[in-house]
């Protein structure tokens, strides 16, 4: 008797932990933490050790959710974009006075190490343009910024670090106004030597501003609305998402283009739904976009990897002399298909706001405002947060290692900082033991209780 109870020992404890482990799915998340605040962007450093935060004034949090500092003290300006250096060590913000009223940017270095409430080290003149969140950025060296507003303007800021302290009305050292339409995206290289903006159907670049303040300048304009853009960290390529409005319905494409040569490397094929956001990662290998259906309620996620092993994929459809299609002698596809789309969205019902990619391209988040998804390297659904309601995933950002993700509401609502993907190597497999038993410790209770209901029934078993 003792002997059949022990061999079936192993099967009951497994009948118990059943129901209670399939009531803890793997795939659901919690944030580590959050606060109910006003907050309409939000920007976090490559290890996830700090998070700012635009609200009223600039907030910055460590990885724990403590306060590290904030900017002004009595919270009178409205921060409506913020960024910041990989390292942490410069946030730049651009902010509203509604008192004056003026729209100015502000800048801090050495952010990692300020406490209180700070003063920037400097702050702009009234450039009179509402700057929104994908419209400011900071060279991840940190000595260049460059600025687009809800108008025509684009603004740069030289030797950003070498500005001296306390600096107030600090003038742009160029400014652009040709665009036709208004600017709403851009992205800068590591080294500032490339700027790219974009709005609606014009997009600018910009070479070698740090050196000349007589920049080689390249515009386009396209057929379609811009709808994400984004650089890689050393310039080289860039990507932008577009909606076009065609005879019979409307089509979102991604386009991957070299920066140096002003040529389209490759166009995706027709992705279903109207395009809302674009992140590629800091090499450009890696790209996510997201799509809506237009009118309302989510589409797809899609992910293309290896982006520039896709070159040639792309042939524009020219002629000979004798005016026959020229397709080139290599047989490939004209247009590039997505390595992976998502669509097991649990509120279908609701638009994608936002998407962000690691360095790497291994840990991929999306928000849909009360929702955040996060895939992990297999492109696997690696955990899932729902909301209440929609004051939770407007803004995403993923932390560079993939480890961390922040994400924050539109405009009176709340911050949230969750776990991401963390590798299973070396000293960092403790921390992947903490995540498991996050949604592990209802079943070890489960075996814990039914090894205590058994084990005095083995005992007297064997003492009869």
């Amino acid at each position: 008797m003792y002997s059949r109870i022990l061999a079936s020992l192993p099967i009951i404890i497994l009948v118990l932990m059943m129901p209670i482990t399939v009531s803890q799915p793997l795939s659901t998340t919690k944030p580590l933490w959050f606060y109910p605040m006003p907050a309409y962007d939000i920007a976090i450093s490559n290890d996830g050790a700090m998070v700012a935060v635009a609200s009223n004034g600039v907030y910055v949090y460590n990885q724990d959710g403590d306060l590290l500092w904030h900017w002004p003290a009595d919270s009178s300006v409205y921060v409506t974009s913020i960024d910041m250096t990989g390292d942490g060590d410069v946030i730049v913000a651009a902010i509203y006075n509604s008192s004056e009223p003026s729209y100015r940017i502000v800048f801090w270095k050495n952010a990692g190490s300020l406490s209180g409430t700070p003063d920037p080290d400097w702050i702009s003149s009234n450039i009179g343009s509402i700057i929104g969140p994908e419209a400011l950025a900071v060279s991840d060296n940190g000595n260049y910024v460059v600025a687009v507003g809800t108008g025509n303007g684009m603004y740069f800021w030289n030797n950003t670090l070498s500005i001296p302290s306390g600096s107030f009305d600090v003038f742009p050292d160029y400014t652009d106004f040709r665009s036709p339409d208004p600017l709403e995206f851009t992205d800068i290289s590591s080294d500032g030597m490339v700027i790219v903006v974009a709005g609606l159907g014009t997009i600018i670049e910009y070479l070698n501003l740090p050196i000349t303040t007589s920049p080689t300048t390249y515009q386009d304009w396209i057929e379609c609305y811009v709808k994400g853009l984004d650089l890689s960290n050393d310039g080289s390529v860039f990507a932008y998402t577009c909606y076009c409005i065609e005879e019979d319905s409307g089509s979102s494409y991604v386009v991957y283009m070299d920066a140096f040569e002003r040529s389209i490397l490759w166009v995706s094929v027709r992705l279903g739904g109207e395009a809302s956001a674009l992140d590629m990662s800091e090499d450009g290998e890696h790209i996510v976009v997201s799509t809506n259906v237009q009118g309302g309620s989510a589409y797809s996620v899609y992910v293309f990897h290896n982006a520039s092993e896709k070159e040639g994929y792309y042939m524009p459809r020219g002629f000979n002399e004798l005016k026959e299609p020229d397709i080139g002698t290599n047989l490939v596809p004209e247009y590039v298909v997505p390595d992976y789309n998502f669509t097991d969205f649990d509120y279908p019902e609701d638009n994608i706001f936002d998407v962000s990619i690691s360095n790497n391209g291994g840990t991929i988040a999306f928000g849909t405002g009360r929702s955040v998804y996060i895939l992990n390297e297999k492109l696997e659904l690696h955990s899932v947060y729902h909301g209440t309601d929609y004051t939770v995933s407007y803004i995403v950002k993923v932390s560079g290692n993939g480890r961390y993700v922040a994400t924050c509401g539109d405009r009176l609502d709340s911050v949230y900082y969750f776990r991401g993907i963390w590798p299973v190597v070396g000293g960092e497999i403790i921390h992947y033991i903490v995540s498991i038993t996050d949604n592990l410790w209802l079943p070890i209770v489960g075996a814990v209780l039914a090894l205590g209901i058994l084990l005095p029934l083995v005992k007297r078993f064997k003492r009869s």
